[in-house]
This record gives structure tokens, C-alpha cells and sequence, in this order.
């Protein structure tokens, strides 16, 4: 009898609480690593844009095909954004 009312409040199935315990944390932990990956990723694309941008500037600058101040216009709108 003591056995079946071990089973019976403490195993669901096969499984203990702690087992279903330490899945919730492990899923938990996914959850929160996918999500801090996929943040940093949107991140560096951005940073990524912007340097391109820059770098796309100097050239135009270094060409003549536009002069200083339309530079320093178009790096303080990227920087802005």
C-alpha cells in the first residue's frame, strides 16, 4: 500500500517531480538562449549596416561625389539612427 501512494503522488508516468523540474529549467534555459542570440544577431546586423554605410560615404567623399558637409550631414543622420 505504501508503495502505491509513493508512486501514485511523487511519479506522474515514470516521472519524478524533480525530473519534470529540471526539464522546465532546462527548457527554460533554451528558451532564453535562443532569445539572447537572436537579440545579439539584430544587433550586429545593424552595426553592420551602419559601418557599410560609412564606408560607403568615405568613398563617395573620396571620389568628389559629395562634398564635406553633405558627409558630415549623412554620418550625423547614421549616427541617429
Amino acid at each position: 500500500m505504501y508503495h502505491e501512494l509513493y508512486r501514485g503522488i511523487l511519479h506522474f508516468g515514470g516521472y519524478s517531480y524533480i525530473g519534470g523540474i529540471v526539464m522546465l529549467i532546462g527548457i527554460i534555459l533554451v528558451g532564453l538562449l535562443i532569445f539572447l542570440l537572436v537579440k545579439n544577431n539584430k544587433s550586429n546586423i545593424s552595426f553592420a549596416n551602419t559601418n557599410n554605410s560609412e564606408s560607403i560615404l568615405k568613398e563617395r567623399l573620396a571620389k568628389g561625389d559629395i562634398s564635406e558637409d553633405d558627409f558630415d550631414r549623412l554620418i550625423k543622420k547614421l549616427k541617429k539612427t
